[in-house]
């Protein structure tokens, strides 16, 4: 294999050798333009104005199944507002219409596949200034390629949430189901790194992945300091860019307006949410019950995309647990309800459940986990807002901030200011996408003397170091062996 890619791949390798270009960030996040020194509009202004950026996703984002999908989407809503040419490619199939709504939007698209020379001429024709790989398996599948066709493209890996963490904590849960001592408990990112198995397979994939990359995206600012403290990733090439939202309502929420009580939403393909919904019907929702004081008059209504034959029988009628499936548009179903209750006993990332909520006034009611990278105080914000709901620490504790939640209506509408006001300072695109844009924009410019001193990443594109690219290739050329014999692939 090392004699195989000695033609093409070593001498890239050896001519991309970079780092982050030496100036720190703080670790928290400012918004202010002053701080930063970006203009105030960001269409005609960006440094990515009139810019090629493709995007290689997993699956073709839309907004009505996954959070993952509607934050991709927010990022290619960001890059079109400045005049970027933005191309969405992936090698899923499409069989929810979600191309012919990118194309409708401005967006470019097309049909790519891993381990296929084709994919060599589409990055070479089209020359992005701009890579963006939505997750590191994408990084691993195409990023050995874009580095070689087109090397001197920007690469930017977007994590959505950190995949080794949300695993770490999911075989914590698993190993000890009956077990709910870690859900309610609050932890640090120092703390937390002293936990990780640095050997797992998962650790050292994505951590070699954002090595590998130029700038990474992350939604958490406990994933920031994770990333800083326990790995020593620099700052500069660490860009927090959490889910955008245009509009928020014009006034705070009517409790009159709000028909069921509770809610619960979720893709059902997340482990994390069919565990949350686990959890609810055995363990939070009898408590909840138990301390309402008329529960036939509460209603707990269960939401998702994807929903497998085990959620769609817990539906109970008797007990107001009604699993309704996949709700045709979140914000209307979050709307029409008083409370979200996010029960998470494992995850990683921010909450696109919670920030939906919070993007139409409905108050949460989480765990330490759900709330991780929510907090207003994580942010490091100018202005400031107090969390949209409550986190608690027990089931007791839940059970009561859920009766409260629909018994007492000022406390109610104090929760629902929270929660709007939360959604827009946290959440608002305007101040938002102006920061993601100008250090994506700055980390372009400063390209190639980010590159010249990383020693790490110029170890990882060494020949000895580059598996993924070598059983990428592997795979291709048994495929041209098979074809040449006249098998099926």
């Amino acid at each position: 294999f090392i004699a195989f890619s000695r033609a093409g791949v070593l001498r890239v390798a050896r001519n991309r050798i970079f780092k982050a270009s030496g100036h720190r960030r703080n670790s928290l996040v400012r918004f202010s333009s002053a701080e930063t020194g970006m203009a105030s509009e960001q269409s005609g202004s960006s440094p990515l104005s009139g810019k090629k950026v493709l995007i290689i996703a997993p699956v073709w984002p839309e907004s009505t199944t996954t959070a993952a999908g509607l934050r991709t989407l927010s990022l290619t809503r960001m890059l079109r507002k400045v005049d970027a040419e933005v191309t969405v490619a992936s090698p899923a199939r499409d069989p929810r219409g979600a191309v012919d709504a990118l194309e409708a939007s401005g967006v470019k698209t097309a049909r790519i596949q891993p381990n296929d020379p084709a994919f060599d001429e589409f990055i070479t024709e089209l020359r992005p200034d701009v890579t963006i790989f939505d997750r590191f398996t994408m990084e691993e599948m195409f990023g050995w390629r874009v580095a070689e066709h087109s090397p001197d493209c920007l690469r930017v890996l977007d994590t959505q949430d950190l995949h080794f963490l949300r695993h770490h904590r999911q075989m914590i849960v698993e190993a000890n189901p009956a077990d709910d001592a870690e859900a309610w408990k609050t932890i640090s990112p120092q703390e937390q790194s002293t936990s990780i198995n640095l050997r797992s397979e998962k650790v050292t994939r994505e951590i070699a992945s954002i090595h590998r990359s130029d700038l990474t995206l992350l939604v958490s600012p406990f994933e920031k300091s994770l990333l800083s403290l326990r790995f020593n990733i620099d700052e500069s090439r660490l860009t927090l860019a959490p889910f955008f939202y245009d509009s928020f309502p014009e006034t705070y929420a009517d409790p009159n307006d709000r028909s069921v009580d509770f809610i619960s939403i979720g893709n059902f393909r997340h482990p994390p949410n069919v565990d949350s919904v686990m959890w609810l019907k055995d363990h939070l929702w009898p408590a909840i019950r138990a301390r309402l004081k008329d529960p036939s008059r509460h209603k707990l209504h269960i939401y998702g995309a994807f929903p497998p034959e085990q959620i769609m029988r817990l539906s109970d009628k008797e007990t107001n647990f009604i699993v309704q499936g996949p709700a045709p548009c979140q914000y209307k179903a979050l709307r029409s309800h008083r409370c979200l209750l996010a029960p998470l006993r494992y995850g990683a990332g921010i909450k696109g459940k919670i920030s939906d909520s919070w993007s139409v006034g409905t108050p949460v009611l989480t765990t330490p986990v759900g709330a991780e990278g929510m907090r207003p105080e994580e942010w490091g914000l100018e202005e400031k807002c107090e969390f949209g709901g409550e986190v608690s620490t027990s089931v007791k504790k839940f059970a009561e901030e859920a009766a409260r939640m629909v018994e007492n209506t000022d406390y109610w509408k104090e929760m629902s200011k929270k929660a709007q006001d939360c959604g827009k300072i946290m959440f608002g695109a305007a101040r938002g996408e102006e920061r993601v844009l100008y250090e994506i924009g700055e980390a372009l410019e400063s390209m190639v003397d980010r590159r010249k001193n990383d020693w790490l990443q110029a170890l990882l594109f060494d020949d000895f170091h580059r598996s993924t690219e070598f059983k990428s290739r592997y795979i291709e050329l048994k495929q041209r062996f098979r074809s040449l014999e006249g098998k099926t692939v």
